[in-house]
């Protein structure tokens, strides 16, 4: 598994093994907590303000998607914290874990 480090923005950087399953620059998806992890599925949705548990972002051209304070709060995500992912065809998983 990939790890990133997460930026002072609250960026970070998605493996290139993002591309095999559509998770290219231009794609809008929805970043949700369940339990201690950080999922983004792909979605049509373009903004949602409602849910703090919730967010709808676009991949960037550098392959980067924007994780919202109040998420990254809520997971006592910080800046240079690694991060870990888990990519497959419908989803991409983000844990925090030790370097």
């Amino acid at each position: 598994m990939k790890t990133e480090k997460l930026n002072e923005l609250g960026l970070i950087k998605l493996p290139t093994e993002r591309l095999e399953f559509g998770y290219s620059a231009g794609t809008n998806v929805e970043l949700y907590i369940e339990s201690d992890k950080i999922i983004l599925t792909k979605t049509e949705k373009s903004v949602n303000f409602e849910d703090k548990n919730c967010s709808v972002c676009q991949i960037d051209e550098l392959g980067r998607v924007h994780i919202k304070s109040e998420i990254r709060e809520k997971l006592f995500f910080q800046n240079g914290d690694h991060i870990q992912f888990e990519i497959n065809e419908d989803r991409i998983i983000m844990a925090k874990c030790d370097a």
